[in-house]
């Protein structure tokens, strides 16, 4: 596996709403909203930073990583329902991360 980059991070929020307005006051863009109430969620972008807020029920942090070859990690690779394929990671602490490899869609 080659990680070449941090894709975005991944923000569950409570309060979608507070939460977007606190990710724009500090510069980030909105680059696309979809969901619904319940259910919202957004892509912001500043530079090369991206993060992407999902309302769930507790706060959840974690980290997207980006790049190829997802198989050679050892962790089962799955198909995403917006066209990608991923691997969840979990570190000697329980940390867990995602390996992302956007370029396939098999």
């Amino acid at each position: 596996m080659s990680i070449d980059r941090i894709d975005h991070l991944y923000v569950g929020v409570v309060d979608f709403p507070a939460a977007l307005a606190f990710w724009r006051s500090l510069g980030f863009a909105l680059v696309s909203e979809w969901g619904e109430v319940g259910h919202a969620a957004a892509r912001l972008e500043s530079g090369a930073a991206a993060v992407v807020l999902a309302e769930t029920a507790e706060p959840l942090v974690t980290v997207h990583f980006g790049g190829t070859d997802l198989e050679a990690l050892g962790a089962p690779v799955e198909p995403t329902h917006w066209g990608t394929r991923w691997a969840h990671l979990r570190a000697p602490d329980g940390a867990v991360f995602v390996a992302e490899d956007t370029g396939r869609t098999d």
